[in-house]
């Protein structure tokens, strides 16, 4: 019943709206007669027809029950769907213009101490902004020192301290490697925005008035589940970051091998180890002559046999021969 009188209101509005727009026509029609200038009686009548489209508009808009994006008029109904313009749209998260560069550099150093060597790349390390993760000292062959240190430094200051490595000692190999994650972080940084976004609108839900307790709950749940996953991308974008601008320096050095080892008793003990490892050859070649002619020995044997066979089948053969000769001349 409602419905049906507000249809008849509008249809008397867009009537009366109609009449008045016909009346003002009128009017318009009459005043060019007086009017010394063609431009505002143009205008004018521009002015009235669009007054009257838009009063046919909203008498229509009336009639049909859907006026100010709600159905059934102004004075109750249903929310329709409207453009919010005040909303803000989501920000746009720039391009990189930076690669993203994850650095590694590996050296090989024969240094006259290992020790001093030591103390000296500390100091450089410690002046550039880096700092050492892992240091080993050992002795290898021949009593020689050899230390390894793992360093990490700003990347932008790698190559002078790979560089400055020279001042050290001798610099026998030196090699670099460089990983690209551009694109993953630019990735990364788009999923990021994203759940931000999704949590500032949840906490909006959240913060309505007139929810639900069972909406509430639904609401909670989704928002400790998106904070779980922001948490992890920041965790990784630290890491990330943490990667690109601090640099991974690997430096083994070593002493210069001796000619002659004194690290046990001097000379005379390294003759003694020299005498002891050519006996010990020694041993290895006669072990290894013996396991090589083990394996030929069956085959000798072998070859012998079929020989030994072969010479008494022709034995036979040539007596055979030898009896039948005599019994033809008997």
């Amino acid at each position: 019943m409602t419905h049906s009188v507000l249809k008849r209101v509008g249809a008397g509005m867009a009537l009366m709206l109609a009449l008045g727009g016909c009346r003002g026509r009128g009017q318009a029609e009459a005043v060019p007669m007086q009017a010394t200038d063609e431009q505002p009686f143009n205008a004018q009548t521009a002015s009235l027809a669009q007054s009257r489209a838009a009063a046919t508009t909203m008498a229509a808009g009336y009639a049909s029950g859907v006026v100010g994006g709600r159905v059934g008029g102004p004075g109750g109904g249903v929310n329709t769907p409207r453009a919010e313009p005040g909303r803000q749209t989501a920000p746009i998260v720039p391009v990189p213009t930076g690669r993203k560069l994850i650095r590694d550099a590996h050296a090989i150093l024969e240094v006259p101490s290992v020790e001093q060597a030591l103390a000296k790349l500390r100091a450089q390390i410690e002046s550039a902004g880096g700092y050492v993760t892992a240091e080993s000292r050992s002795r290898v062959a021949r009593g020689v020192n050899r230390g390894d240190l793992t360093l990490r430094v700003p990347a932008a200051k790698l190559d002078t301290l790979v560089a400055g490595l020279a001042s050290l000692g001798k610099v026998e190999q030196t090699w670099t490697t460089a990983g690209d994650i551009t694109e993953e972080y630019f990735d990364l940084e788009l999923r990021l925005n994203n759940q931000r976004q999704l949590q500032a609108r949840l906490l909006e839900l959240l913060n309505r008035a007139g929810n639900k307790l069972s909406d509430l709950l639904e609401t909670e749940r989704e928002l400790a589940r998106v904070r779980g996953e922001i948490e992890q991308l920041e965790g990784r974008q630290r890491f990330w970051d943490n990667r690109v601008s601090l640099a991974t320096l690997m430096v083994m050095m070593h002493e210069p091998l001796p000619a002659v080892a004194t690290a046990e008793g001097g000379p005379f003990a390294a003759l003694k180890h020299s005498f002891s490892e050519a006996a010990d050859n020694f041993v290895y070649a006669i072990a290894g002559v013996i396991a090589f002619t083990g394996g030929l020995i069956p085959i000798a044997a072998a070859i012998l046999l079929g020989l030994w066979i072969i010479a008494k089948l022709w034995k036979l053969r040539k007596r055979s021969k030898a009896r039948k000769a005599q019994n033809t001349t008997s």
